[in-house]
């Protein structure tokens, strides 16, 4: 059995691969094995490719991990340590008991200030052909904008210039679906869900 600490920068995502989680049984296939969330992530998400956001009780296999399917985005608000509890179950009656995963969130730099989290709404969530970003405060400097697929994948990035406080992101040529919006500037990072429909 794996069961190692997910190191990931603050504000990204990552996939939890076997090197980090992994159970193996004799007796079964890695698709025999099913892993229960029993709680999961405080300050980000599990997302499931092509299931969407895992939540208590959401479930996934040995094999999921090894395709890289379940993938961790952190809402980059908080340093401190996060994780979740699971099971695992063989469907022989094998089981594993109630282990903790650990995901720590790295910093972006040693001069970070104590809140890194930059808050921002998107409005309409879901959304249609476009949608509105507004920082609760204008931008102090220039603020990069990224949205990921729920694989991981960069599909889209732009822009906001210092002063700006909304800007209207063009999402018309996205696949509806979930994406993760992730802003990004020298004063902090932010992450927020948006919902394509």
């Amino acid at each position: 059995m794996n069961n190692n600490t997910l190191l990931l920068t603050a504000g990204t995502n990552q996939p939890i691969t076997p090197d980090l989680l992994l159970v193996e049984d004799g007796n079964n296939t890695h698709a025999q094995l099913l892993y229960t969330l029993l709680t999961v992530p405080k300050n980000g998400f599990l997302d499931k490719y092509g299931f969407g956001t895992l939540q208590p009780g959401g479930q996934f296999t040995q094999a999921d991990l090894d395709a890289g399917l379940i993938r961790f985005f952190d809402y980059g608000s908080n340093p401190q340590p996060d994780g979740f509890r699971f099971t695992v179950a063989d469907g022989e009656g094998g089981f594993l008991g109630t282990p903790q995963f650990i995901i720590q969130p790295l910093g972006v730099g040693t001069n970070e200030p104590a809140d890194q989290s930059l808050a921002f709404h998107l409005s309409p969530n879901p959304a249609g052909e476009a949608v509105w970003l507004t920082l609760d405060h204008p931008a102090g400097a220039k603020v990069q904008v990224n949205i990921f697929n729920t694989a991981g994948q960069l599909v889209y990035t732009t822009v906001i210039a210092a002063g700006t406080e909304r800007m209207p992101l063009h999402i018309a040529n996205l696949a509806k679906g979930l994406y993760v919006v992730q802003l990004e500037s020298e004063s902090g990072v932010g992450v927020k869900k948006l919902v394509l429909k």
